[in-house]
């Protein structure tokens, strides 16, 4: 029995004893490598994933900083800021950005391919090459593969994070890298990141003023969400210990529900200087609920060596601010970016005078502007007197073609500067001329129905022609006229006040008369003009008398309206004025008479004489004034829509989204990511290269082609990629 234990108990042991050994033989698996284009085993229990390469022993390095040198390869560095080994990379610890003196290289300048976490210790023999003769020849060229320069920074990076060393000279060096490299977007991320930290890890005093400045100048160019922008630098170096109002574009940017858009940027200081001050008008009390409170922020390492530590803290100064605040600030910027969409179009593209028109109306209130200075110095030295279009445009600068859409845009600019204009293309649809007269005058208010007053208009312009006919100006018909058309269809004071303007142009000769008669003829049918015509009769003998002149010029124009001779001996027989004036027969010179028309006599009466009429009569024929509003209301009405229509079909037709302007190859990818307001980055580029060519290649062609039709970046990068779809409504 005892025998049996002891055998039994020698068992146990040996098969735990085999189990262990079973165990550490998994734990010691050798895993195949390459390097140099050899193939070399390690034992997988001293892997580290945090490094490019197999741990094993340390390499020995040797950092050459700021007024070193060394040789490489027979290439010599000067103060190359490098970590330099004389180990043999495959049989120590590898960590990307050491160089290694016994690695291979190839004399070449050709384009070498690297990727994305590349390590000098496994690129090709060429790129190293290429770096190191970009390290010798003192790092001044931005031509070099951005993996190579990676390579580089992350020698920086180890320094300055790791080791805490060379802080003031590694930062003199990001900066200048920085503005090497100032077009790509993600070295200037990670460099900026490496900026913030050191920046926050030196003593202030040793930031000189220079350093600053220029630091500051970083921070304003870089990225809307990038370090530089969020970590709070910007109050460190400023000594700031509040915000001040210019820190809410900061803020507001660096918030995750903010809209993303690329039209703060593309406007520039015009939409920056908008919105702070929108924003103090609109929040008044924002920057009393705006504050500084210290914060900590990871610092995410650009190399791979950079998971084998843990992130470092930045103790960084965040504003911060009630919610309630935030979520009104935020609905502001938003609606700043829709509001500057149309402007952000016509940078430059448009004229001065289209993009002040194009600016949000506040804006024209809020900011400062060159075109509205000299409109206001042309108002103080014209204010309530007839001057020209042509005077008018010279004081803008344009010499723009006085089209309806740039009538319109005259008007608009007029009146969001506090100013009226008359007359108001915006209410005849009349486009200028550059000999016309027109009056400026300070705006009371705007009307509230164009029509009603474009009737009033229409009206006491053929009244004013009959009173002129005679080539006089006759203060009591003028009275006249002005009172009945104020009296009988002037709604408001905003209007009773644009027809005396009118009047001051009409008495000094300056309203231009040309296309009334025909405007009406061509917007009424025959039924609908002879009222009017019947209404210019009790006009011209509104004072109880009527000269012989005024009866020419009613005739004239009657006729302009298409009406017939017989129409006109209709109403004249009524009032008493004259014998009615028959069809007469014409005879050509071959002697064969045809049927002509109506050839007045030729009275010898002077036009300054008075034409007895029969009043009682002329009151039977007087008609309502409404009916004769009416008919010119609703005929103006239609028109003034059909215009409408044409302008904006016209500005549809402008901003038409024409996808066809992509590239071809373009074109599959783009009807693709429009289905998904988000795209998971590894799921976008995968489509991309299934569609043959790199994302960013087709998301800079597709931005390009919405930023020129749309206004707006189409796809913006953050998180994921987000596709705007709003701009396709």
């Amino acid at each position: 029995m005892g025998f049996f234990i002891f055998l039994s108990a020698i068992v146990i042991i040996i098969f735990v004893k085999r189990a262990k050994k079973s165990s550490n033989q998994k734990k010691n698996v050798r895993v195949r490598y390459t390097d140099e284009g050899k193939s070399y085993l390690s034992d997988s229990s001293i892997f580290n994933t945090g490094y490019s390469s197999y741990k094993r022993q340390a390499a020995k390095t040797t950092f050459y900083g700021e007024c070193t040198s060394i040789s490489v390869n027979g290439l010599l560095l000067v103060s190359p800021f490098v970590y330099v080994s004389s180990d043999s990379p495959h049989k120590t610890s590898a960590l990307p950005h050491i160089i290694f003196e016994k690695s291979k290289i190839i004399q070449s300048d050709a384009e070498v391919q690297l990727h994305y976490w590349p390590s000098y210790s496994d690129i090709q023999g060429e790129a190293r090459y290429q770096l190191l003769k970009w390290l010798s020849d003192g790092k001044n060229s931005a031509d070099l593969n951005i993996g190579l320069l990676f390579i580089y920074f992350y020698n920086l990076e180890y320094r300055a994070i790791k080791e805490g060393k060379d802080l003031l000279p590694i930062l003199k060096e990001l900066i200048r890298l920085y503005n090497l490299f100032s077009f790509n977007g993600s070295f200037c991320g990670y460099a900026g990141a490496l900026i913030g930290y050191i920046i926050f890890a030196l003593p202030i005093e040793e930031v000189t003023p220079n350093i600053k400045s220029t630091v500051m100048d970083i921070i304003k160019s870089s990225t809307n969400y990038s370090t530089l922008k969020t970590s709070g630098i910007n109050f460190y170096l400023n000594k700031q210990t509040v915000p001040t109002k210019e820190n809410l574009l900061e803020y507001v940017i660096s918030q995750p529900r903010s809209k993303n858009s690329v039209i703060p940027d593309k406007v520039g200081q015009i939409f920056k200087d908008y919105f702070i001050e929108l924003t103090i008008r609109k929040i008044p009390d924002i920057m009393d609920n705006f504050t500084l409170q210290k914060c900590d922020l990871n610092y995410h390492w650009a190399s791979s060596a950079g998971y084998a530590e843990r992130d470092k803290i930045i103790k960084g100064m965040n504003p911060v601010m009630p919610s309630k605040h935030r979520n009104r600030l935020i609905k502001l910027w938003d609606k700043c970016i829709e509001d500057f969409r149309p402007y952000s179009r016509k940078i430059n593209k448009g004229t001065e005078v289209e993009l002040f028109d194009l600016l949000p109306s506040d804006a024209k209130d809020i900011l400062p502007n060159k075109l509205a200075n000299n409109l206001h110095s042309f108002f103080n030295d014209n204010k309530n007197t007839p001057v020209t279009i042509s005077d008018f445009l010279e004081s803008i600068n344009s010499e723009e073609k006085l089209t309806l859409n740039f009538s319109k845009r005259l008007s608009r600019i007029v009146n969001d500067i506090g100013y009226a204009i008359e007359p108001d293309v915006s209410h005849t649809n009349r486009s200028y001329k550059t000999d016309d007269f027109i009056v400026l005058f300070e705006k009371s208010g705007e009307l509230k129905n164009s029509s009603d007053y474009f009737t009033a208009t229409l009206i006491f312009d053929l009244g004013m022609m009959i009173s002129q006919a005679d080539d006089e100006i006759h203060i009591k018909e003028v009275d006249t006229i002005e009172n009945f058309v104020i009296s009988n269809l002037c709604k408001n004071n905003i209007a009773k006040n644009r027809i005396s303007k009118r009047r001051l142009l009409a008495t000094t000769g300056k309203l231009n008369f040309s296309g009334v008669a025909k405007s009406i003829a061509t917007r009424l049918k025959p039924k609908d003009i002879e009222p009017i015509a019947e209404y210019l009769y009790s006009v011209a003998a509104a004072d109880g008398k009527i000269l012989y002149a005024e009866i020419k010029a009613i005739r004239k124009i009657v006729k302009g309206f298409g009406l017939s001779q017989s129409f006109i001996d209709t109403i004249e027989t009524k009032l008493g004025i004259a014998e009615p004036i028959t069809s007469a027969i014409l005879q050509s010179k071959s002697g064969v008479r045809k049927k002509g028309s109506a050839i007045p006599p030729k009275p010898n009466i002077a036009p300054e004489v008075t034409v007895n009429i029969n009043v009682k009569k002329l009151e039977q024929l007087k008609i309502e004034t409404s009916a004769v509003q009416n008919t010119l209301k609703n005929v103006f009405t239609e028109d003034e829509a059909e215009v409408e229509a044409i302008i904006t079909q016209e500005i549809k037709q402008e901003a038409a989204n024409d996808v066809t302007v992509l590239e071809t190859k373009f074109l599959p990818f783009y009807n693709h990511i429009i289905t998904e307001e988000a795209w998971e980055k590894p799921a976008l580029r995968k489509i991309a290269l299934e569609h043959g060519f790199m994302v960013d290649e087709a998301i800079e062609s597709i931005n390009e082609w919405s930023d020129e039709n749309l206004g707006d970046f189409l796809v913006v990068e953050k998180d994921k990629y987000h596709v705007s779809l709003e701009l396709l409504k």
